[in-house]
């Protein structure tokens, strides 16, 4: 009789456990297990049930709090037996915010049955360095010997530069290098500084020639040089007008006085 009864128990209890693994949903994630620096961060994923039921849930990437986050959204489908739910989660583009370590996909399930899955992966972002571009000043004068050089705190980089002239003329040029300012006006230096396991940078520099007859303390920016050497024409053309004034006030005085001498000799 008592083994009858432990029997009848165990049955019950193995009933039961059945109808419960029976009812509760399956979940089954698929992603990735790097991205790197421009993929999209996303995964899809899998919902199955012996049983027809309603579910809320949410979907989620976690790769720290020193990542951003996105906002978490409460999805309710209903489930029909057998059929397995396909869906996609979007989480977004890796770029050089993210800090390489890490992270997990995840589907919680919320109802009826508390049910947490998740699946693990890495980010891989490139680090960066320094690079400056250095100039003794940004304005120099016709003829001057312009340093072009540069700062970074790695060794070894790949380097790419190119410069633009006033005339519109582009060449490829060396850096560390020294150039001679021979054509007044705006130049422009773009550079492209890379190393392998590194993130590429990309600057782009203006400096300008002025003749030595225009003040360097009177230009602001580079983007003045145009404008103050359009005003040192304008200043020239001024003053070669005022000249030309002045010498015709003079001639017209002399004409004045040689025309009096002219009718006094006559007595007129």
């Amino acid at each position: 009789m008592v083994l009858l009864k432990k029997l009848i128990f165990f049955n019950f209890i193995l009933i039961l456990f059945l109808s419960l693994v029976s009812a509760t949903p399956q979940i089954k994630i698929n992603i990735a297990p790097v991205f790197y620096e421009g993929d999209t961060i996303e995964f899809s994923y899998e919902i199955f049930s012996f049983e027809n039921q309603a579910i809320k849930y949410f979907a989620g990437i976690d790769c720290g709090e020193d990542n951003p986050q996105a906002m978490l959204e409460l999805k309710e489908i209903y489930l029909k037996a057998n059929e397995p739910f396909q869906g996609d989660y979007n989480f977004g583009e890796l770029n050089s915010l993210y800090m390489g370590k890490n992270c997990t996909a995840s589907i919680n399930i919320l109802e009826p049955f508390q049910i947490f899955k998740s699946k693990s992966f890495e980010i891989s972002t490139s680090p960066l360095f320094t690079f400056e571009l250095n100039f003794p000043k940004k304005v120099f004068l016709l003829n001057e010997n312009i340093n072009l050089d540069y700062t970074s705190d790695v060794s070894s980089l790949n380097i790419d530069a190119t410069l633009k002239y006033p005339n519109g003329n582009s060449e490829n040029i060396n850096l560390p290098t020294t150039i001679k300012a021979e054509q007044i006006g705006t130049y422009e230096l773009n550079v492209q500084a890379s190393k392998e396991g590194y993130k590429d940078v990309e600057l782009k520099e203006q400096f300008a020639v002025i003749e030595g007859n225009v003040e360097i303390g009177q230009v602001e920016s580079v983007k003045d040089i145009p404008n103050n050497l359009e005003k040192g024409e304008d200043k020239k053309i001024s003053n070669l007008i005022w000249i030309l004034i002045l010498l015709g006030i003079l001639l017209f005085i002399l004409i004045i006085f040689v025309i009096y001498f002219i009718l006094k000799e006559k007595n007129i």
